[in-house]
């Protein structure tokens, strides 16, 4: 990150050619035209989600351990090493662990509940610029609707 800042600097502000700050800072000029066109670093993003076939069988085993789970208690409920266990003793699955374990991480995140003020939607909804008063929790109690 460091070094993406001090190219951009070089280039935008102290007017150094593309060509020669890829040869000062040791890079491709092309990964120097790509500092140039993003203000921070884009990362990088899947274009299709990871393939799972050998695990792919298993999905709705997985999802069905996990919906019995929200009866149980919550020390009662399986771990992803437990279930990686019962599909192997109880269904014969060959696969590894790891690809398991990420599947479950993924069930429950996508579980979970997430808070979000009323203010935040209607904000979203309308597209007019909603003033929330403050309320006990943080979040918004009165609306004022400004035009």
């Amino acid at each position: 990150m460091e070094l993406y800042a001090r190219v951009r600097r070089a280039v935008v502000v102290d007017k150094m050619s593309e060509r020669e700050a890829a040869k000062e800072f040791g890079l491709a000029r092309e990964t120097v035209r790509k500092m140039l066109r993003y203000a921070v670093p884009p990362g990088y993003r899947r274009q299709q989600p990871a393939r799972r076939p050998k695990l792919d069988a298993w999905v709705g085993t997985i999802d069905q351990i996990l919906e019995d789970d929200k009866a149980r208690g919550k020390k009662q409920r399986h771990t992803a090493k437990r279930i990686f266990e019962r599909l192997r003793d109880e269904h014969s699955y060959t696969g590894g662990y790891t690809i398991v374990k990420d599947y479950v991480r993924l069930r429950k995140l996508s579980q979970r509940e997430m808070f979000v003020c009323v203010w935040q939607l209607q904000l979203a909804h309308f597209g007019s610029l909603i003033w929330p008063t403050p309320g006990p929790n943080g979040c918004g109690q009165g609306l004022f609707v400004l035009s």
